[in-house]
């Protein structure tokens, strides 16, 4: 639990220690315009074929993991209500749904797609916009809750693929 801990306050304080240039972020769906390395891709435009062919070419790809927003664009099982989410008009477009990340039912939409994502054949996710809890409020509790939410989503992504690479954005 510690080192879960210790490794996602450095991450969200101190970066990630690989260079740039070994990072790769594509929204495209052509394998053939990737390069070896680690790939961020968008998690719905690949197939199970797709991240088979990426890593037999040295491609690691990672998927894309919102922690704070609901995206209605992506298809899941979970229901989520109108109580889980508050539309943000201060920084974001109306149509932009800030989560409420400490929800259940958000908490089993994000277990759902991590394991739909693992399952898949990605080697990793990257958990984005952990710093968004400040839209509900700039509360102690919030961050903690936060950090509780990463913790739970990286041992959930351990359990799925021991050798997952889970990265805190």
């Amino acid at each position: 639990m510690k080192v879960i801990r210790l490794l996602l306050v450095s991450l969200i304080l101190g970066g990630f220690p690989w260079p740039v240039s070994a990072w790769q972020f594509y929204a495209g769906s052509d394998i053939a315009k990737l390069e070896p390395g680690y790939v961020l891709i968008e998690p719905d435009n690949w197939s199970r074929k797709d991240l088979e062919t990426m890593r037999q070419r040295g491609i690691t790809p990672l998927a894309w993991l919102n922690v704070a927003q609901i995206e209605e664009s992506r298809v899941v099982g979970v229901d989520i209500s109108s109580k889980d989410y508050v539309v943000s008009r201060r920084y974001l477009r109306e149509d932009k749904k800030i989560a409420v990340f400490y929800s259940q039912s958000f908490r089993e939409l994000l277990r759902s797609r991590l394991r739909e994502y693992l399952l898949k054949g990605f080697a990793g996710v990257v958990l984005a916009k952990a710093g968004y809890y400040e839209e509900l409020s700039n509360s102690p509790i919030n961050r903690s809750e936060m950090l509780r939410l990463l913790e739970d989503t990286a041992r959930d992504a351990r359990r799925l693929n021991s050798h997952a690479l889970v990265i805190v954005h």
